[in-house]
C-alpha cells in the first residue's frame, strides 16, 4: 500500500527534467543519479556506470553524501497583505525579524499607496509566511 517506490522515480524524474531544461551538467551529479538509479534498476545502472568510464562495479562504490549546508534556505517569500487583501509578495532574508520586515514593506512602491501616512491599528507577523497590516 505505501508509495515510497512511486515516490522515488518520480524524485528521479525530477532530476531527469531538470538535467533536460540545464545548459550545463556536471559529471558528479549524472555518477550521483547513477549509483541511486542501480538500487531500483541494476542492470541499467551498471551499464550507465560503464559508459561513464568506469571499470568497477557500480555496486561496489560510495553512496552519495550531501552538505547540511545547502539544506537551508536563506531568503524566504512572505506574502504581503493590507487589511487581509494579498498587495504583494516580498522575498526577505530568512531570519528577518518584524521590525525590519516593516520598513522594507513601507519602501515598497508597489505598497507606498495602500499604506502612506496611515498608521497600524495591528500587525500580524508570521515569520516565514504572511505580514498582515490592519490600517
Amino acid at each position: 500500500e505505501s508509495l515510497a517506490f512511486n515516490t522515488a522515480i518520480s524524485a528521479m524524474m525530477v532530476f531527469v527534467n531538470a538535467v533536460y531544461k540545464a545548459k550545463t551538467v556536471y559529471r558528479e551529479y549524472i555518477e550521483g543519479f547513477v549509483k541511486m538509479f542501480s538500487c531500483i534498476c541494476p542492470f541499467a545502472g551498471e551499464e550507465m556506470w560503464e559508459k561513464l568510464g568506469h571499470n568497477n562495479s557500480i555496486a561496489y562504490e560510495s553512496w552519495p553524501t550531501f552538505d547540511e549546508k545547502h539544506l537551508v534556505k536563506n531568503s524566504i517569500k512572505m506574502a504581503i497583505s493590507i487589511n487581509g487583501k494579498t498587495r504583494d509578495v516580498m522575498e526577505f532574508d530568512a531570519d528577518i525579524s518584524q521590525d525590519e520586515a516593516l520598513s522594507l514593506i513601507k519602501q515598497n512602491p508597489k505598497l507606498s499607496s495602500y499604506i502612506e501616512g496611515k498608521t497600524f491599528k495591528k500587525v500580524i507577523f508570521v515569520k516565514g509566511r504572511i505580514c498582515n497590516l490592519v490600517i
